[in-house]
């Protein structure tokens, strides 16, 4: 399942290589849904290789916003430390974008970097 949206950064990315050589980030985005008290956040947690890892991992830190599709690949469930039942989403990055332009960070949208390398 394809999913869109914009979603901001929760910790730095983090990049590894594959055994092949092949650079591999993962990153989590928040994306927020709904208003007021009705405002719930359903995470993402995001991988993405070659050309896209090594961009993620320079270009973004905590905190920046991102517009991204993703494939959605696997939904599972977690109980928070005060019962409250959460849910996230592992994902594969397809495309991606800057919403919010830094003085360092200001490089164009990046194209579809579809190499993907488990």
């Amino acid at each position: 399942m394809i999913i869109t949206g914009i979603g901001r950064l929760s910790k730095d990315p983090k990049m590894a290589y594959t055994p092949k050589g092949t650079a591999q980030t993962t990153f989590n985005l928040a994306v927020d849904s709904g208003w007021g008290d009705n405002k719930k956040t359903i995470w993402l947690s995001m991988i993405c290789w070659g050309n896209q890892a090594e961009i993620v991992n320079e270009k973004f830190s905590k905190g920046q916003r991102m517009e991204f599709a993703a494939d959605a690949t696997e939904l599972y469930t977690f109980t928070r430390d005060d019962g409250t039942v959460g849910g996230s989403v592992n994902a594969k990055l397809l495309t991606f974008g800057w919403v919010d332009k830094s003085e360092k960070k200001n490089d164009p949208v990046v194209e579809n970097d579809f190499e993907f390398e488990e």
